[in-house]
């Protein structure tokens, strides 16, 4: 009996020897001594903490022009600021430089003659007319009653009128200048005045004031 046992502990023991021998071969770390031999190379390859701070080259300190032009020149802020006027260099008035502080100072003459012409043709006003064929009936004759309600005395007085047919078709144009002045606010009518060929298929007339003029004097007639 007791030699059964003893020969079935040492096969037990045999085979764990086997198996932790295949173990070991497998993982190299496993092996008795290969962390020192791993602790040793690391140590080997990574020089100490004072070995380090002792083969370090020092940086050589900045001299010369070079060095001195890096710090001792304006830096940028400054140069953006050279750029920016003085509060002293802007003018003083609130005006925008080169332009002049009144609009209408400036005002051509030709813009005033437009102005005061449009406001004269305003004041005059055609305030009533007829037509009729002359004795032939080759003519237009009108009667044209002209309202003036400026404060000037009015002449050059020029009428623009047109000829329409029955389905208001434009058929002709005339233009006429009425002689004479009309007297500030008055009215004046313009009897038998001719206003061009009449066109046979007239049957409508439609006039107004196109231009007019202010006398050079009051006595202008």
């Amino acid at each position: 009996m007791l030699p059964t046992v003893a020969a079935g502990v040492l096969v037990l023991g045999l085979i764990l020897y086997v198996a932790s021998f295949e173990q070991a071969a497998r993982d190299p770390a496993q092996r008795p001594g290969a962390n020192a031999t791993r602790s040793a190379d690391f140590a080997a390859k990574v020089p100490s903490r004072g070995n380090q701070s002792a083969t370090t080259t020092p940086r050589p300190a900045e001299s010369g022009p070079e060095a001195n032009s890096a710090h001792s020149g304006p830096s940028p802020g400054d140069a953006h600021l050279a750029d920016i006027p003085s509060r002293s260099a802007v003018p003083a008035t609130g005006e925008p430089s080169g332009r002049s502080p009144n609009p209408g100072a400036s005002a051509s003459p030709q813009l005033q003659r437009l102005t005061e012409k449009r406001n004269l043709l305003r004041s005059v006003q055609l305030a009533n007319f007829s037509w009729r064929p002359d004795g032939g009936k080759h003519a237009l004759i009108l009667d044209l009653t002209v309202r003036n309600k400026s404060a000037l005395h009015i002449r050059e007085i020029e009428v623009v009128c047109s000829q329409h047919a029955k389905d208001l078709t434009l058929l002709e144009t005339s233009k006429m200048l009425l002689e004479g002045t009309v007297a500030p606010n008055t009215k004046r009518t313009f009897r038998s005045v001719v206003g061009g060929v009449l066109n046979q298929s007239t049957r409508r007339v439609h006039c107004l004031i196109s231009d007019a003029s202010a006398a050079a004097a009051l006595g202008d007639r």
